[in-house]
């Protein structure tokens, strides 16, 4: 059915036309005398068909082809609609800024690279010489981004990831922007540099120029692991190569520089190396923390995305051989400084235990150079324990590490949205893939947890199989650690018996802390070998005098812990609230042995206090306050899980609330942020 224009004059118009102006809406425009003499057309809008059947309706079939063809959208346009609705006018600006900024840089570095001729005296054109400096490498030249330019590069991406707009960039300029840094890169590895004894000040300098070369390479590794961990799903900027150039730039750096200076002394064989670089602390420290930022951007790529396995092994190495670099014992022996150091040691711990989370096939090996490592610990107590608590003793990092890698076990790991570099493309190369198609999970998503599906599983299924994991890994580290310790003395070659006596002392200072529930888990594996070694016949008088002290340390700090919940009931005002009333009753009773044992599980008690308290202080990044709530829901499930399974007379009233109770845990065991939404 065709419309109908119709001729008439204006004043016909107002009085039959169907379209009627509502007294409180203005006229579209107001007519002139001359103009309400002309004759316009107007569009009448057809009524309806005498019958609404469908079959009655007019077709055109040129138009319905044309709109049932699938617009391909640009990536552009899926930014903007995906761009969260609750950004302000500011933000949106801002966003905008960061974006039109890091687009113009590019463009000027961009030219400047296409106008790059280096001659034979190593000048290039001016506007090339403002960007790029050269640099040998093999027998070619490649151009390497000036240090100024570098910086203003790693600040404008590191805004627009911030603002959420790496998509608004094209992927054939974040290609080329990594090729760039991959040639500061490239520029260190053949560089040297160790500090040689009796140098003059020009060998000073031409280090000093080195380590500066050495900087730039490693913020320009900084740039090309951004690109690659903002959640950009193209294949090209997932390079293999690039990957292991960053890999291969921070080991270089530390194992020839860096290192070497944290293990000198003012007072040994290293005295060079340590007056040199305590007088050339500023670049030594920049280049100090460069190297952990870009060893924490590793961490989150392999983390994020399946990378190869000798990556994953070097890293490792390069974090384990971090923590275990014996840093100075007070300050005047340190050149670059004990807090600075040990803040990229944190750093080294929690890349390796975000990687034992991740990749379950790789927690044997973690443990095994965690544990051959170990007598390379001091065993001093005071130099031993750098790691600072927010609320307590110090205690050794590796004890923290150990305790952290045995709440992992017991956290559920959660890997959909992990993709390969080859799945993430898989729906850019069909151009006639829908958006729905394109989004679908991969196949190596939908085979995420090494095929459980914890969805269709029972809770006790899925508790029992992270339970025995804890276990079973608690264990593998105490019998290592005591079979050491039985070979060994106090006044032996090998330390193994006198960190045995440092790590119980660090497990039993955070002992019923809520962020290392793990410190219970290890000291109860322990109690039950050192009793195994009491009670058999096949163990020696040493090892019996061993297990003796040791259970007498465990059992001072027990009675410690008791006597600090004593004191800490008293001093509460029971009158405040009645939680606080109410723990006060459990605390009491438990230090009586009257508690029941209902009481301490009711969704209402201690176990959701302590997980609400973790959240309250977990940021989304603090893996290691994500791993204490994920080890508390866990040991909570297993001890509700035992009493559903033992028919030991229990009421109805308890029974169903035990069946409740077991249904909230698998929530809370499928998603550890379900209880802060409850």
């Amino acid at each position: 059915m065709q419309p109908q224009v119709i001729i008439h004059n204006d004043t016909s118009f107002k009085q039959s036309s169907a379209v009627q102006f509502s007294p409180n809406v203005k006229p579209p425009y107001r007519q002139s005398p001359v103009e309400s003499s002309v004759v316009r057309p107007a569009v009448i809008i057809p009524g309806l068909p005498p019958s609404s059947q469908r079959e009655e309706y007019e077709t055109f079939p040129h138009i319905d082809a044309h709109d049932a063809i699938p617009k391909k959208r640009k990536r552009e346009d899926i930014a903007a609609d995906n761009e969260p609705l609750a950004l302000s006018y500011d933000q949106r600006q801002k966003a905008d800024a960061a974006v039109n900024n890091l687009r113009g840089l590019l463009r000027d570095i961009f030219e400047a690279e296409d106008q790059y001729q280096p001659d034979t005296s190593g000048f290039t054109s001016s506007n090339a010489a403002n960007f790029f400096t050269s640099n040998p490498v093999g027998e070619s030249e490649r151009p390497v981004l000036v240090h100024s330019i570098q910086t203003r590069l790693e600040l404008a991406v590191q805004k627009v990831i911030s603002a959420g707009r790496i998509a608004m960039i094209p992927v054939d300029h974040l290609s080329r922007m990594q090729r760039l840094c991959e040639s500061s890169i490239t520029a260190v590895n053949d560089s040297s540099l160790t500090i040689g004894a009796e140098w003059s000040d020009s060998d000073i300098e031409e280090w000093l120029a080195r380590v500066s070369v050495a900087e730039n390479g490693l913020q320009a590794a900084k740039i090309m692991l951004r690109i690659m961990t903002a959640g950009r799903e193209e294949k090209q900027i997932y390079s293999e190569d690039h990957l292991q150039a960053a890999i291969t730039i921070l080991k270089h750096v530390l194992q020839t520089c860096l290192v070497p200076i944290v293990e000198a002394r003012s007072t040994d064989g290293g005295s060079d190396i340590f007056k040199i670089a305590s007088a050339q602390k500023k670049p030594l420290t920049t280049l100090l923390q460069v190297c952990g930022r870009v060893l924490r951007l590793l961490g989150d790529l392999i983390i994020k995305v399946d990378v190869v396995d000798h990556a994953i092994t070097s890293v490792e190495y390069i974090s384990t051989m971090l923590i275990f670099v014996e840093n100075a014992h007070s300050e005047k022996d340190s050149a670059l400084g004990i807090q600075r150091f040990e803040l990229v040691r944190r750093i080294a711990m929690d890349v390796l235990a975000k990687i034992f989370a991740r990749y379950e096939d790789q927690r044997t090996f973690i443990f095994d150079e965690i544990l051959t490592s170990l007598e390379k610990l001091p065993v001093t107590r005071q130099s031993a324990r750098q790691f600072k608590m927010i609320n307590g003793k110090p205690i050794q990092l590796v004890s923290a590490l150990l305790m952290r890698l045995i709440q992992t076990s017991a956290t559920r790991s959660i890997q959909d949205k992990k993709k390969t570099s080859q799945d993430l493309v898989e729906g850019d190369e069909d151009d006639s893939t829908s958006e729905v198609d394109r989004h679908t999970p991969s196949k190596h998503t939908r085979h995420a947890n090494n095929g459980h599906d914890d969805s269709l599983q029972s809770l006790s299924d899925i508790v029992k199989r992270l339970h025995d994991d804890t276990l079973k890994n608690a264990s593998y580290l105490v019998n290592f650690m005591v079979q050491r310790a039985l070979g060994a003395t106090k006044t032996g070659d090998q330390p193994y018996r006198n960190l045995l006596d440092i790590f119980i002392e660090d497990f039993l200072s955070v002992l019923g802390s809520p962020d290392w529930p793990a410190a219970e888990i290890l000291l109860r594996t322990l109690l039950s070998v050192m009793t195994h070694l009491v009670q058999s016949d096949k163990f020696a008088v040493p090892a019996k005098n061993m297990a003796l002290d040791l259970m007498g340390l465990m059992g001072s700090g027990i009675s410690d812990l008791k006597m600090h919940v004593r004191q800490t009931t008293r001093t509460l005002d029971t009158s405040q609230s009645e939680l606080s009333a109410r723990l006060v009753r459990l605390s009491e009773d438990v230090l009586e042995d009257k508690v029941n044992e209902t009481d301490i599980l009711d969704f209402e008690g201690p176990y959701r206090v302590v997980l609400e308290y973790l959240q309250l202080l977990a940021r989304d990044d603090d893996s290691q306050l994500q791993s204490a709530q994920g080890c508390h829901i866990t040991l909570w499930a297993k001890h509700v899980c035992n009493l559903l399974e033992v028919d030991d007379g229990t009421d109805d009233y308890e029974r169903s609330m035990l069946n409740s109770l077991e249904k909230r845990l698998k929530h809370m065991v499928l998603n550890p942020k379900w209880l802060a939404a409850e």
